[in-house]
């Protein structure tokens, strides 16, 4: 499973405990139609709203989050590892196909032990995590410590799995509408080049990926030093440490690894116009360099994201869509919940209206973030936001089972690196102002956008089919 920009997965899991407190805590959100308090408020006063969790590390190590929750006899786990797509220069594709082939030493093993387990790769960190019965907790962690060991690279398998990474690139990019612009503007947006590469060079990059590529790739990043693990269930936090410490203790830690720094500075826009066989209109990607996500600005930057492009009452949709009516569809994406610890990326998306030029509507946002520079948020608006949020990280938080919280932590924790996040964030989005959205406003828009990328619709043949020219 792989995404652009970054990693989401929705489940069903089973609820965090207590689940009388979270519905308490969601029946208090929803029971003033007029409220004294935000919305953010009364979530934080709720007894259900803090996570309460042990922070301990290896000696080799390996980052070790716990949370205690015994409503049911289930646990889910996530392990981080510090290997995204920004960090395949100059192989792309190398971090999603070994995400295929570790842990291939223990053919069939989940499922001989009943763990639901899968992975993810994105653009900073790939994370494995299972979700299982507590009695099979021992064995689940036996595999996932699997993870950390060195794969066995047969050429049957290796060639096996480049196939399936190769269809599932084509699945998220070339096949469907849109798909190759949201991976250009990912390839622009973190790196220094300044053309996008399309599925034809991707395949042969995989293709081209030998066992001593992976192996090498493999030994630079996939060590216990570079990776958090987070386990959410029904454990005894004492009892859980000495497994995970059984399994995983005797993994050898790697040397120091420099930290990512984007080599994207620049004092004008990237642009790239594509064409699009599948697209029905126009579209604009334009993705504006901001914070760190966590850092002290993060929180504003969030609030005004949604102000901007989030929801049906958005400034954005209400006056380019509905007002001005130069786009069927606008919204802000890139800044969510898991912000990146390098600059996040502030996505704006527009489908142009047809008969509309692209130049026209991106000329339209730039007045309308003027205007927004000029003029003070509405508080009207400022407060809708907050709600957004604060219902959405309530939602991930708490209500998507023991898996949500465990992905949440480990984010904040290894990203990030500050799990307490997890517990703070809510209160720095309540405690944001309008002077805090005009001061965020004015360092954000200052400067052009990182990347513009403009899709156009292949043109119709005599048969009515759009062609790639």
């Amino acid at each position: 499973m792989l995404h652009v920009f970054g990693q989401h997965r929705a489940a069903t899991r089973f609820p965090i405990v207590p689940t009388l407190a979270v519905t308490f805590a969601i029946g208090l959100i929803s029971s003033y139609p007029v409220r004294a308090q935000s919305l953010a408020t009364q979530i934080l006063e709720s007894p259900a709203y803090p996570v309460r969790y042990s922070d301990d590390t290896l000696t080799n190590g390996l980052r070790v989050l716990i949370v205690e929750s015994h409503f049911a006899p289930v646990i889910s786990a996530d392990l981080f590892v510090r290997a995204g797509m920004r960090d395949q220069v100059p192989r792309p594709g190398i971090a999603h196909l070994l995400e295929h082939l570790t842990g291939d030493t223990l053919p069939d093993y989940a499922r001989r032990a009943g763990v639901a387990f899968n992975a993810s790769t994105g653009s900073q960190t790939t994370v494995y995590f299972f979700t299982a019965p507590s009695a099979n907790f021992e064995p689940a962690l036996y595999y996932l410590a699997a993870i950390l060991r060195p794969p066995l690279l047969d050429s049957a398998r290796l060639s096996r799995e480049k196939r399936v990474v190769i269809a599932e690139g084509g699945q998220r990019a070339s096949n469907r509408a849109y798909g190759l612009s949201e991976s250009c503007l990912g390839q622009l947006y973190w790196n220094a080049q300044l053309n996008c590469t399309g599925p034809d060079d991707w395949d042969r990059a995989t293709l081209a990926m030998g066992a001593q590529d992976l192996t090498d790739f493999f030994h630079s990043r996939y060590r216990p030093n570079d990776a958090t693990l987070v386990v959410v269930g029904d454990v005894a936090t004492a009892d859980a440490l000495a497994q995970i410490s059984r399994y995983f203790g005797d993994i050898q830690r790697g040397p120091a690894r420099r930290r990512f720094e984007s080599q994207t500075a620049s004092p004008a826009a990237k642009r790239f116009v594509l064409t699009d066989t599948l697209a029905p209109a126009s579209r604009l990607d334009i993705a504006y360099a901001t914070v760190a996500g966590g850092s002290p600005e993060y929180a504003a930057l969030s609030v005004l994201a949604t102000i901007l492009g989030r929801g049906e009452s958005s400034l954005l949709k209400r006056r380019l869509v509905d007002e001005r009516q130069l786009v069927t569809h606008i919204e802000v994406s890139g800044v969510d919940l898991d912000g990146s610890s390098d600059p996040v990326p502030l996505i704006i998306t527009a489908v142009v209206k047809r008969g509309v030029d692209p130049e026209t509507a991106e000329r339209a946002i730039g007045e309308e973030i003027v205007r927004l520079a000029i003029n003070p948020v509405p508080r009207a608006d400022l407060e809708r936001a907050k709600s957004v949020l604060a219902r959405e990280f309530l939602a991930v938080t708490r209500g998507g089972g023991s898996g949500g919280l465990a992905y949440s932590l480990g984010f904040y924790a290894t990203v990030n690196r500050n799990p307490e996040l997890i517990n703070s964030w809510l209160h720095a989005v309540d405690a944001v102002t309008q002077n805090d959205l005009s001061t965020i406003i004015a360092r954000l828009f200052n400067s052009p956008p990182r990347v513009v990328v403009t899709t156009l619709p292949a043109a119709l043949d005599s048969a009515g089919v759009r062609r790639r020219p």
